[in-house]
């Protein structure tokens, strides 16, 4: 017990493996019916759909019941992007309308103080900023529809999303089951994209997993690689590493299928970064040399396996000249509306007006999208969340000197240096993939609560010792 709180272990990881079979089954079930029930014309299933009800009844029940474990069935249900809740207006997932009914029981709880965990973090001032910068915007967008749609997710990542787990993981046993279920979901959805990968026939096709677009999966596993990475290598117990490295392994292989050539990048710079961060000299030098030698792979392996890869470094190649041609349209866009950006779901218009060119889609770079639609301040505010984080963690991992917070703390700024990287070549702040931005976002503050308030158990003190990080105070430094 301390002043915020008890401890109480209301879920632990075994609930995470239970959840996980469940899914498992539910979804090989969902396969069937859909492969010999769905319309041809549609695709859909009915029974697809009644399933998908029944769960998410389930599912609502739960959450008045018991949050702790509403949140690690959460994490199941945020992936599942290609189903959309049938007979509305508008496009709206079971991860939408499930984050609101979370959002809106733990509101209820903190008005009849049932939760006592402070709500402050560091972040708060650029979030409100943020989205207040936004609003302009949506006064300018043309679809308000749209508008509001983006409006309405930013407040579901942002705010809806990062606070429920700033304020939920409030012990040790949410954190690793949170852990737990990252990573278990992350190689059921790695799974299922292998799988998709066979039946397109193989070759150089783009897996999309539960997504519904490729690079939005290379995104996801990508990041997901890397924070399994960082988990995997700390673990003491055999049985869950080896689920870990299963898990990292599936990662791997389901990035690589995604031909998802920015989140490529991303998950190298955050391994190599991690690395260095611990100390693990042998293991940068060894993966350099495995890099290198994929590198040179591509320039003599088939195209049609290799050839996104190779294309990486060539500007001349149609996706990079496309990249370049958005990034000078994004900053053409600031240049003329610096304050609030052409409007919210607006640079497609912009740019076939400008322009003549159509279904330019969105910037393949998240930051200058943002920039474009909403304007320089919104865009300087948002980059500057991104900026806080790395300070903020940086000087944690150096103040840490718990092994258990440390490897935690490092997973976290290596995933979401990761995820900031890619970003630079993609749009991911989008539906699933921005959920979990803003759950490895909101576990940050959460750790350090945990850390602040609970002590770690002994046999967590000895559980990096096969490691090298009995070593001096970190050097940031490459």
């Amino acid at each position: 017990m301390n002043m915020y709180g008890d401890q109480r272990k209301t879920v632990t990881p075994r609930h995470v493996y239970l959840i996980a079979a469940a899914a498992s089954v539910i979804a090989f079930i969902m396969y069937l019916v859909k492969l010999y029930t769905s319309s041809p014309e549609t695709g859909q299933s009915s029974t697809v759909e009644e399933i998908l009800f029944i769960g998410s009844g389930f599912a609502i029940l739960l959450s008045f019941i018991n949050l702790d474990l509403s949140i690690i069935l959460f994490i199941f249900v945020a992936p599942l992007v290609v189903y959309s809740i049938p007979n509305l207006t508008f496009f709206f997932t079971y991860g939408d309308a499930y984050l609101i009914i979370l959002t809106i029981v733990l509101f209820g709880r903190l008005l009849t103080r049932r939760e006592k965990r402070p709500i402050s973090t560091y972040l708060d001032r650029y979030i409100f900023a943020f989205v207040v910068l936004s609003l302009p915007s949506l006064a300018k967008s043309r679809d308000v529809s749209a508008g509001f749609r983006e409006i309405i997710q930013t407040l579901e990542y942002l705010v809806f999303c990062y606070y429920l787990f700033v304020i939920v993981v409030r012990n040790r046993s949410i954190l690793e089951s949170v852990i737990h279920a990252l990573i278990v979901c992350s190689a059921i959805i790695s799974f299922y994209g292998i799988i998709q990968y066979f039946q397109l026939g193989g070759g150089d096709k783009r897996i999309e997993g539960t997504f519904a677009h490729f690079n939005a999966m290379g995104t996801f596993t990508g990041m997901m690689t890397t924070f399994v990475f960082n988990i995997a290598i700390a673990e003491k117990n055999k049985r869950t590493k080896f689920i870990f490295y299963l898990a990292l392994a599936l990662n791997v292989i389901a990035l690589l299928l995604s031909f998802s050539r920015g989140a490529w990048i991303g998950t190298i710079l955050g391994i190599i970064i991690s690395a260095q961060i611990r100390g693990m000299v042998q293991f940068i030098k060894g993966f350099a040399v495995i890099s290198v030698m994929f590198f040179i792979l591509t320039y003599i392996a088939p195209p049609r396996y290799m050839g996104r890869l190779a294309s990486v470094p060539k500007i001349e190649d149609p996706s990079s000249k496309s990249r370049l041609k958005q990034w000078r349209y994004a900053t053409d866009a600031i240049s003329e509306y610096p304050l609030t950006g052409v409007g919210l779901s607006n640079i497609m218009d912009y740019v076939y007006e400008k322009y003549n060119v159509q279904g330019i889609g969105e910037i393949h770079n998240l930051y200058l999208h943002i920039g474009s639609e909403r304007g320089l301040p919104a865009m300087i505010v948002f980059i500057s969340i991104f900026v806080a984080f790395y300070i903020n963690i940086i000087k944690r991992i150096r103040r840490t000197k718990d092994p258990y917070f440390s490897t935690i703390y490092v997973a976290l700024f290596s995933t979401l240096l990761a995820y900031g990287v890619l970003n630079f070549f993609a749009y991911q702040f989008i539906r699933g993939i921005a959920l979990f931005f803003a759950m490895f976002l909101g576990l940050y503050p959460a750790t350090m609560y945990i850390e602040e308030n609970e002590p770690v158990k002994s046999e967590w003190v000895e559980m990096l010792s096969s490691l090298d990080m009995k070593r001096p105070p970190i050097k940031m430094g490459m």
